[in-house]
């Protein structure tokens, strides 16, 4: 598998006294998500967003969480009722780290009340992700579920959207933070949030598109004393 591409194509400004869930809709408007999955936190999880990602001819693929209490619940029991139409298991180790995922599938349609079947635009499939990792001796286990309107009957897929969702989480929201030191940034005034939030993330595919053996925190720091270095980064 050859190295998978970040690529940022649009952010949205939150403004004062607002969240989340009034700037989410505005970022797909404008572009072409047609047959492209889009995959959101359960803050986004939100009806009027499933049906817009429909409206423009793309997939959804969203987190349940307990913002979605009665969601939740229904597909809580459809687990616990039912092992899966499909089961898909992976197992990753390295650096005294082990991780083992399963994912299992459920059709929405039996398994869903009618109120939140009927709610949920296009609603086809419940996905539950299974994860424990044991780093060094030291256990931990979580549960994530989600809903999805495509209609492959698949485990190994939706693994793979979750494994990709989660993967902007890594390479994208934690290198801004670890790399770049966003969340240690004092500006908050005017456009400067936005502005600089633009910059980190420009910077960051940048040093993230080179072709060398260091880090991403080590590539920063030698583009910094080095102007033939950061050159050859522009210049990639």
């Amino acid at each position: 598998m050859g190295k998978r591409e970040l690529l940022l194509y649009s952010q949205q400004r939150i403004e004062d006294k607002t969240n989340e869930i009034t700037a989410i809709p505005l970022i797909p408007d404008p572009l072409d998500v047609s047959d492209a999955v889009v995959s959101i936190d359960a803050i986004g999880t939100q009806t009027k967003i499933a049906s817009q990602i429909r409206k423009q001819k793309g997939h959804y693929f969203l987190s349940v969480k307990g913002d979605q209490n009665n969601l939740l619940e229904d597909i809580e029991y459809a687990f616990m009722s039912n092992a899966g139409l499909d089961n898909f298991e992976e197992l990753n180790y390295g650096h005294g780290r082990i991780e083992t995922r399963k994912c299992s599938i459920l059709l929405a349609l039996d398994y869903l009340q009618g109120e939140n079947y009927q709610a949920w635009k296009d609603i086809s499939m419940l996905v539950r992700i299974e994860s424990s990792r044991d780093v060094c001796g030291v256990i931990t286990q979580e549960t994530r579920y989600y809903i999805s309107d495509e209609t492959i009957r698949s485990a190994s897929y939706y693994n793979s959207l979750a494994r990709g969702h989660w993967g902007i989480e890594n390479n994208l929201h934690w290198h801004l933070d670890v790399t770049f030191g966003e969340d240690r940034c004092r500006a908050r005034n005017g456009y400067a949030p936005e502005n600089l939030a633009t910059i980190r993330k420009l910077a960051l595919q940048i040093i993230s598109n080179a072709n060398d053996k260091l880090s991403l925190k080590k590539r920063q720091y030698k583009a910094a004393l080095d102007e033939e270095y950061i050159k050859k980064l522009i210049a990639f």
